[in-house]
């Protein structure tokens, strides 16, 4: 499965490159207005790949055609989960990873980045990568197939840098099960960090500028 990208690269050559996926209901553009932040002054000319989830049924959806990374049965059942749907998205993305290393850009200076349901993906592909990424960058979003964790990483990322983040008044993905997630990571991947905002499911300035700054840190 070919991913379709929305790319969009810095004036200056790119230091690295970030792959970000969407949100559940959004597309591929939902990002574009954060992408200047973090050129400005040209301190992080960054090539962004924004790639489209594929449109399927979605069952919290009343199964309307939606983009989404995999079927959502339940916002409360985590033990039910759309096994075939995370495992196809992940080897698309596995994809879009070899297609810029195939480009020449190192694997080490590649990150993989979403929000909700594609930072729930940053998480699953990155910690499974065969390759050493750059770093693994999870806004408001929680682990897929969490009980199956330790058995399915691949040793290359246990030091991977990963940041993930939250807001405490989420109400579409709840705090706990966020910090849930990052309760178990960190037993297997000591390189990550964890912040909280007091936010909604949102994106916020504030949490742009960490992003930033945890950009600087790995490039």
């Amino acid at each position: 499965m070919l991913l379709e990208t929305n790319i969009m690269s810095p004036q200056k050559p790119a230091v690295g490159t970030v792959i970000w996926m969407h949100g559940l209901g959004a597309n591929n553009h939902d990002f574009d207005d954060i992408v200047p932040d973090f050129w400005s002054n040209d301190q992080l000319p960054l090539k962004f790949i924004f790639p489209n989830a594929p449109l399927r049924p979605v069952h919290i959806n009343m199964q309307t055609p939606t983009r989404a990374w995999y079927d959502v049965y339940s916002l409360t059942d985590l033990n039910c989960e759309d096994k075939t749907g995370i495992h196809a998205s992940q080897a698309a993305i596995d994809a879009l990873i070899q297609q810029e290393i195939n480009h020449g850009v190192p694997a080490n200076r590649i990150v993989l980045a979403g929000f909700s349901q594609g930072g729930a993906m940053a998480l699953y592909t990155g910690m499974r990568q065969k390759a050493t990424l750059a770093g693994i960058l999870a806004l408001s979003c929680y682990l897929p197939l969490l009980h199956e964790h330790a058995n399915t990483i691949h040793p290359n990322n246990a030091k991977t840098p990963i940041f993930m983040v939250h807001g405490t008044e989420d109400m579409t993905l709840p705090y706990f099960v966020g910090k849930m997630s990052y309760d178990m990571i960190r037993k297997t991947h000591p390189n990550i960090q964890w912040k909280e905002y007091r936010m909604s499911h949102e994106i916020t300035s504030s949490e742009i500028q960490d992003i930033g700054v945890w950009f600087k840190s790995i490039f």
